[in-house]
């Protein structure tokens, strides 16, 4: 699992929830319509190893969240924050952005946090956990002959 079907996890669960757009800093168009997240680079911790193939990797997301009013902003955190308390603090990952698309994992532990600020262009920062694997090597295939050799 990598960052682009982290990002469209993160993507597909608040445009289903809230109705919000949300794109790519690098790749947003020029002007977009208020609701929206523009989300920015992470950051990637590794954490806890779960075996030799595997390890749990922490990041946290960063955006800005630009909204019209305040009132606005309550409905969206609302909403937000009450679909993540339905879910137990997981959100599903899927292979590609298709409607089909199959499951390929959790985003666990999923945080909402807004920063403070004086205008209506929020920063927001979303922390989670996910699961990393590293492909397991292959094993040497067994001995065809084995010799033992006596001096």
């Amino acid at each position: 699992m990598g960052y682009t079907e982290e990002l469209d996890a993160l993507g597909r669960w608040v445009y289903g929830t809230a109705g919000i757009q949300s794109h790519r800093l690098s790749s947003a168009p020029p002007a977009v319509a208020r609701p929206v997240i523009l989300w920015e680079g992470p950051n990637r911790r590794k954490g806890q190893d779960l075996g030799n193939y595997s390890h749990i990797r922490r990041v946290s997301q960063y955006g800005t969240l630009y909204v019209d009013n305040l009132d606005q902003l309550a409905e969206i955190l609302d909403k937000l924050e009450g679909d993540l308390a339905k879910r137990n603090d997981l959100l599903p990952v899927y292979a590609n952005d298709q409607a089909g698309a199959l499951q390929t994992g959790w985003l666990k532990k999923v945080e909402f946090d807004l920063n403070t600020t004086q205008s209506v262009n929020i920063p927001i920062v979303v922390r989670y956990e996910v699961i990393q694997d590293r492909p397991v090597p292959e094993e040497a295939p067994p001995a065809a002959t084995v010799v033992t050799k006596l001096s």
